[in-house]
């Protein structure tokens, strides 16, 4: 079944519109930040290998009398999600619409193209309009990271038994928001990619070389573990997925992922 960007924007806001709202005298507005995370990708021809922490934020903003009073509550979370048809994980300012979003997505088609397709005009023109609201301007502004990057995407299952994988990122460009696609090449060959915080790993060249002569697992848990040791938003355990001609398989996996 194909949907169209148009059709899919309303299943989408039905969904979300079956949302029961409660008006407390001290209202919370909850986001989770994921720019404190590692996701790392590795691609060869036929396999695909995706690895994350598990250290989430999540940034509570509480109005009390008119005034708003911020801050982060650390949690263990599972950064590699089943979308149903599809997987993804993400770095950066993100809400609850967002996964809600992408499962509703999954649901409605199987096709990678078409998934990346939808991810990139609908969830990104609404993830626009929920981050420029005049209500999330603090957020923003505390929370924008590095090349004013919103958020990034890996999206990623397959085509005809074939890994599929494709990275979605999200930028502000002077207060307007600019999508930008990236997938690896099919040449021969290792590739790799990373979202979130990788300042402890060495240099792109050295990377390759780890990956040709090391196990391509032992090497994500690695440098996610190196990651963990100089920054405290990035943290253990680590999950690890890898996709194959024969399918999906979890390498590691806590009982919370799904």
């Amino acid at each position: 079944m194909n949907f169209s960007t148009i059709e899919l924007d309303k299943k989408i806001i039905t969904a979300n519109t079956k949302m029961k709202i409660v008006f407390l005298p001290v209202i919370l507005f909850y986001f989770n930040c994921y720019g404190q995370t590692c996701v790392m990708a590795v691609k060869t021809k036929d396999k695909l290998y995706i690895g994350a922490d598990s250290r989430a934020f999540r940034i509570r903003d509480t109005i009390i009398n008119g005034k708003t009073v911020t801050d982060s509550m650390p949690s263990t979370v599972c950064k590699i999600y089943n979308a149903g048809s599809f997987y993804f994980s993400m770095a950066g300012i993100a809400n609850a619409d967002i996964i809600r979003d992408m499962k509703i997505i999954g649901a409605y088609t199987k096709n990678m193209h078409e998934v990346s397709k939808l991810v990139y005009d609908s969830v990104s023109k609404r993830y626009f309009n929920w981050i420029y609201k005049e209500e999330n301007k603090s957020l923003l502004k505390k929370q924008l990271g590095k090349n004013n990057r919103l958020i990034s995407f890996f999206i990623y299952g397959h085509i005809e038994m074939n890994p599929y994988f494709q990275m979605i990122e999200l930028y502000d460009r002077g207060g307007i928001g600019v999508a930008q696609k990236f997938n690896f090449d099919s040449t021969e060959g290792v590739k790799f990619m990373v979202i979130g915080h990788h300042e402890s790993f060495p240099t792109e060249k050295e990377v390759l070389q780890k990956l040709i002569k090391s196990n391509f697992t032992s090497v994500i848990n690695s440098l996610i573990k190196r990651e963990t040791k100089i920054t405290p938003y990035v943290a253990l355990p680590i999950d690890l997925i890898e996709l194959s001609k024969n399918g999906v398989r979890w390498i590691q996996r806590q009982k919370i992922c799904n």
